[in-house]
């Protein structure tokens, strides 16, 4: 049961995003290609006017400026709390004790 959980964290889940770079990224809010982003944590998750999905991650240490060049682009923003990978790292070093 613990293999299977382990084993389900590193499924592919849902449609598959292609990666961007920041720059690719920064890019394409200002070339007015981006539809809708959510913001958690480091990481940029969103979706451009022709459907792709993408990731990303920030390397600035806050959203500011890029909230603001978003928002003047006409990007819909989402922001989540960053998830939590407690349990999995537990897990994973309980694992070889058992």
């Amino acid at each position: 049961m613990v293999m299977l959980l382990v084993f389900s964290r590193y499924m592919p889940t849902g449609p598959q995003r292609q990666p961007l770079t920041y720059s690719e990224f920064y890019n394409d809010v200002h070339a007015g290609k981006v539809d809708s982003v959510v913001l958690q944590g480091d990481q940029i998750r969103g979706i451009l006017k022709d459907k792709t999905q993408f990731e990303t991650y920030n390397p600035e240490t806050n959203y500011t400026t890029l909230i603001g060049d978003l928002l003047k682009a006409n990007v819909a923003v989402e922001g989540q709390a960053p998830s939590s990978q407690f349990p999995h790292q537990l897990l994973l070093q309980l694992a070889p004790a058992c």
